[in-house]
């Protein structure tokens, strides 16, 4: 076989999210464009995360919403069923449609793909090989690195059989009579609310004090007292090790201590959601100089996300973003699609001559699509006041925070999901946004708006003054936007 040797203005190594959204732009911009994937254009998200996830998620809510046909008049003839295999089909089909998407734009746009693993040889130089052999030869101006991350395993627990990770539970073809989840972030969140919405009998087990240990402290407790109604059975301040499981044929089962007391789990299947680590081994990192990764792992960039001359990287690999990290790298950190995407835009842009404005991570939205969902961005109250400690304000005057619950709003009576708030903190002297937190019904679909008035450097004053229609959702964010200066309508 020949091997193609071919120059660009930039290659992109990694065809995730942040990866072909990065080609795409830069061959919008002029830029002759390569993208080198070794699996699938879309990455992680579109065929193994974000997206077949919340087409279950979708599926789980539809059906959470047939068993309350009754409460709204409706008669379903007894109760509801569902067909997993059909469901399946749903989310295959829905990933298969983007996935030809995909493929089609980077055609469209010109960008040449490359379907094989890039090694880099030396600066300004990559390799690309399939099934061993190598198939060409990419010399580039700049390098844009976007590999991604995979999910962390417990020392000692492979997974296989009766012990998932994500990726492996989205292969199952029946839903588990019952299953533990090791993480309460986001994923096992997400996890935990999908199979117990099918009946499944869920544990969720927490190393920390509370769910979603990187959100706002409110907001976990208030979800864990939903989630608890649902029927979840959460353990927190709870930790494993290996040596506590005993994997089976067709179960599992944890030997735990429970507020000093020993307690046993046995269940069909074991789901670890303990955390994601970056793709930075046998990319030839080590081939180009400058490049340096952090304690925990990820590849250390500038302030335009360079992580060495001429070479850029963003995404998972970076850690995304996190507001709380030590000296050692350890802290909260987001690694969202929607943000290597963002970083991808930028630094094409910036190679472009464009001048861009930098990310603005305060800005950017996360989002936990359980049921009930989550969405926040910015400081928490605690970083907030933690921050302004830092700077020698006082932190209980320095923060102000309003509040307003979905239960006195009448959209959400109406709809029928009146658990969860809305919380805004924001600067007391300035009235900025500092941080918008949600839990509730289209949390995801709500945060929007304040990520909107963050990017233009918005007040709560502002969220406030604005007109919603009458009756909406988003009467919430006013409400609690006009409870930070003490003077919500309807509280």
């Amino acid at each position: 076989m020949a091997i193609t040797r071919e120059r660009f203005d930039i290659v992109v190594i990694g065809g995730g999210t942040g990866g072909y959204v990065a080609a795409l732009r830069a061959a919008q911009l002029g830029l002759k464009t390569a993208l080198v994937e070794r699996d699938k254009v879309g990455g992680v998200c579109l065929h193994r995360g974000c997206i077949p996830t919340k087409a279950l998620l979708n599926s789980a809510d539809y059906y959470s919403l047939l068993q309350r046909a009754p409460e709204f008049g409706f008669g379903t003839g007894g109760a509801p069923s569902y067909d997993y295999p059909k469901i399946r089909q749903k989310v295959d089909s829905t990933v298969s449609q983007l996935y030809k998407g995909v493929q089609f734009l980077l055609k469209k746009k010109g960008v040449t793909v490359f379907s094989g693993h890039a090694t880099l040889e030396r600066p300004g130089l990559a390799c690309v090989q399939s099934e061993g052999k190598e198939i060409a030869e990419l010399g580039a101006t700049s390098f844009l690195l976007s590999t991604g991350s995979h999910w962390r395993e417990l020392s000692g627990l492979p997974i296989a059989g009766s012990v998932m990770d994500a990726d492996a539970a989205l292969q199952l073809q029946e839903i588990p009579k019952s299953v533990v989840i090791i993480g309460a972030g986001q994923t096992g969140v997400e996890f935990a609310s999908f199979y117990r919405a099918f009946g499944a009998e869920v544990h969720l087990i927490e190393a920390g004090p509370r769910l979603l240990p990187a959100e706002d402290a409110e907001v976990s407790g208030q979800l864990e007292k939903m989630l608890a109604r649902r029927g979840i059975n959460l353990y927190l301040n709870t930790t494993l090790e290996a040596k506590q499981v005993t994997v089976q044929e067709n179960s599992v089962q944890l030997d735990l201590i429970i507020k000093d007391k020993p307690k046993n789990l046995k269940a069909e299947k074991m789901l670890l959601a303990i955390g994601r680590e970056a793709n930075t081994k046998n990319f030839g990192l080590e081939n180009w100089p400058g490049v340096k990764l952090d304690k925990a792992g990820f590849v250390q960039t500038g302030p335009n996300l360079e992580a060495a001359s001429n070479l850029y990287a963003v995404g998972d690999m970076t850690g995304g973003f996190g507001f709380s990290l030590d000296e050692a790298g350890n802290g909260p950190r987001y690694l969202l699609a929607h943000t290597s995407s963002a970083q991808g835009i930028y630094v094409v842009e910036k190679l472009a001559g464009k001048n861009p404005d930098s990310v603005n991570y305060s800005a950017v939205p996360r989002c936990t699509y359980s049921n009930p969902q989550v969405a926040s961005l910015g400081l928490t109250e605690r970083e907030a006041r933690d921050k302004a400690k830092a700077a020698g304000k006082d932190e209980k005057t320095a923060v102000k925070v309003g509040k307003f619950p979905f239960k006195a709003n009448g959209q959400a009576m109406m709809q029928g999901e009146t658990e969860g708030f809305v919380k805004i903190v924001a600067d007391t002297a300035s009235g900025d946004l500092l941080g918008v937190h949600i839990t509730g019904p289209k949390a995801t679909e709500l945060i929007a708006e304040p990520g909107l008035a963050k990017l233009f450097d918005g007040s709560a004053w502002e969220l406030a003054q604005a007109i919603r229609p009458h009756p909406a959702l988003t009467e919430v964010i006013m409400e609690a936007a006009r409870d930070v200066d003490g003077w919500a309508i309807h509280l």
